[in-house]
Formats: structure tokens, sequence, C-alpha cells
């Protein structure tokens, strides 16, 4: 198995530990979301491929391509206009189903990841700021089924960038309630909404 997951585990270590280092200059929050994740990639096509190398034919599939997903991170405001942050992301589960002359398949997708993300930041006012995100999700999505003699179970890791833009609302000094849209992967979109609580 290919450990791509490496360099962005090498990365969230150096983040904790500059951290620990700047920890009376920095800020540090914990974010706590969920929302939903919508996935644009190619698992139908390629499941359907696999049923038929399997030697059936009349396929006719289906993909749900939303589910709920979630994400806990652990930031560090270096500035008041850059923060890094960095966390367990869950980039949701998937159910394919497929009829075909053989019997057809059921399988499920589920995918996790660790994202590593630098932030622009800019106020609006004493009770919202907005910012932009930049940084690297390394995945792993798991499948498995199993049909009329046919079994399927697959491993997909890859490491992506990815990006996006959102707000936080400051409810106080310490809280703040965080809407966010994200493209984590090339494949994964993630509109949540979450407690950022600094410590």
């Amino acid at each position: 198995m290919k450990h791509h997951f490496t360099p962005l585990l090498i990365a969230l270590g150096l983040v904790a530990t500059c951290s620990a280092a700047t920890a009376q200059l920095s800020e540090r929050y914990f974010l706590l979301s969920v929302g939903n994740a919508a996935y644009t990639g190619n698992a139908q096509s390629d499941t359907d491929t696999f049923l038929s190398t399997s030697g059936q034919t009349g396929i006719s599939s289906g993909l749900n391509t939303n589910s709920n997903g979630y994400k806990a991170m652990l930031g560090y405001k270096l500035s008041p206009g850059w923060a890094l942050e960095g966390g367990l992301v869950d980039l949701g589960s998937y159910s394919y189903s497929a009829t075909a002359s053989g019997g057809g398949l059921r399988a499920d997708f589920k995918g996790t990841g660790l994202n590593l993300s630098g932030l622009g930041l800019m106020t609006v006012n004493s009770e919202v700021s907005v910012f932009g995100k930049l940084g690297l999700t390394y995945s792993a999505t798991k499948g498995s089924g199993s049909g009329t003699g046919i079994s399927l179970n697959t491993m997909d890791e890859k490491v992506r960038l990815g990006y996006g833009v959102g707000g936080v609302y400051h409810l106080t000094d310490r809280l703040g309630l965080r809407a966010e849209w994200e493209r984590l992967s090339s494949d994964i979109n993630l509109f949540s909404v979450g407690l950022q609580a600094r410590f």
C-alpha cells in the first residue's frame, strides 16, 4: 500500500511543534463542523466497468452523490491576517446499486481524510470575519460490496490540493459560529456549519 499521507502527517506534526513554540503569540482554536458532502467523482462509471469486465451486461446503475460530512480541526491564528489549521475530515458515505444480466451489485463507498490548510483572514466588523483557504487533503476511500457471484473491495488513496471560502460570526470573544464551502479534493465538495472555540 502506498503511504501518500506521510508528507501530510509530517506537515501536521510541524504545525503542532511550531504552535507550541509560539503559544504566547498565537491564538489557538478548535473547530467542530457538520454539513453536506457532495461527491463528483467516477465511482459509478468505475464500478460499471468492474461489472462489465466481470462478464455482466445490460447494466443499469445509480449512485447517491450527497451525504453527511463532518470535520474536527485544531487551528492557530498566527497574526490578524493569517492562520493555520489541520485535522480530521469525514468525506461522506455513498451507496451504489446496479442491476445487470448476472444479478447486479450493491456497494458502499466511505471516505475519510486529513486536511492541512492556510487561511487568509479579513475582519468585516467586530462581529463578523471572512476567510479564504488553501491546503492539502489526504483522502482514503474504501469501497466494498457484493452481488451474484462477485465481490468488490477497493481502496483509493490520494493527496490533492483543496480550497475554500467562509465566514465566522463571533458570538463572544471566544466562541464563534462558522460556515464555509470547500473543495477538499478533486471529487468532494463540503458545505459545513459549526462552532469555533478559542482556548
